[in-house]
């Protein structure tokens, strides 16, 4: 778990980029092993986790910026927009967002501000871009991507994936970095594999490959 104090020191390394990466980790979702999640502000998570160590050891956090609070959307445009960076949330781009459903009140023993509600359920989404990748590059060695497995993809910009989020009835959702960061992996279906087309493309010989990052 990243401290406020050492997260601030990477993302004030450029100071060109220091507001665009604060609102992009605005909040972190906790997950608690085997038990619920929910979320907080940075400072606010670093306080209770230093204040309660006993809890420490079932602790799984990651930083990502909120988009949905108590099923009401949260617009960020015009904010990114003052750093040149509206096209973050306004651009179709591949997205990784992961939303809850509130279940009620978090533990008691859990010492939480009463306000935050957990959750017993998370949904996974990502949402693909399409490139002219053909192979793509793992960490299992290179594999190639058939036609079937690329289809047509332009991505989604934030309010599209507002619009998804609400369908679903989404009462809180955290966007995490998209574009080539956004790739998924996974053991669930019956596909041979299993897997997102990733909007990174890097060259390598002669081909466009995919790559995982």
């Amino acid at each position: 778990v990243q401290s406020v104090r050492g997260s601030n020191k990477i993302l004030t390394s450029n100071p060109r980029s220091t507001r665009f990466n604060q609102l992009k980790s605005s909040h972190v979702l906790v997950m608690m092993r085997q038990q619920a999640a929910f979320v907080m502000r940075p400072d606010k998570f670093e306080e209770w986790f230093k204040a309660n160590p006993g809890l420490q050891k079932d602790v799984n956090a990651i930083t990502g910026q909120r988009v949905l609070k108590n099923g009401k959307r949260i617009d960020l445009y015009e904010a990114l927009e003052d750093v040149n960076e509206g096209r973050f949330w306004s651009g179709k781009n591949a997205r990784t967002v992961v939303g809850l459903q509130y279940s009620g009140p978090c533990p008691t023993v859990w010492n939480l501000d009463p306000l935050i509600l957990c959750s017993n359920m998370l949904v996974l989404l990502q949402f693909e871009k399409r490139s002219t990748g053909s192979t793509v590059l793992t960490f299992f060695g290179d594999e190639e991507m058939s036609k079937t497995e690329r289809v047509p993809s332009e991505g989604a910009t934030m309010y599209e994936v507002q619009d998804v989020l609400q369908f679903l009835m989404i009462d809180e959702a955290i966007n995490f970095d998209g574009s080539g960061s956004s790739s998924l992996w996974t053991s669930i279906g019956k596909l041979p594999n299993q897997r997102s087309q990733p909007s990174d493309v890097v060259r390598k010989g002669q081909d466009d490959y995919y790559s995982f990052r």
